[in-house]
């Protein structure tokens, strides 16, 4: 009988915690470049501090809708 290996790592994410989606989005270099740095200001990578700064915007707008 064989022993089991312990699992190493993070466990895995639930369903609805992965992120599944891509966006794609065009932007001038200055514009990235600001975007670079402010994320790296905040200590986060690009895609996470993107999401956030996404996600609060979004929320205002439909809140500003009450949509």
């Amino acid at each position: 009988m064989r022993a089991m290996k312990a699992r190493m790592g993070r466990p895995p994410k639930l369903p609805e915690e992965r992120l599944t989606e891509r966006l794609e989005v065009r932007a001038a270099a200055n514009e990235k470049a600001d975007f670079e740095r402010s994320a790296a200001l905040a200590e986060l990578k690009l895609s996470d501090w993107i999401r956030d700064r996404l996600k609060a915007c979004a929320k205002r707008e439909l809140r500003k809708t009450k949509r």
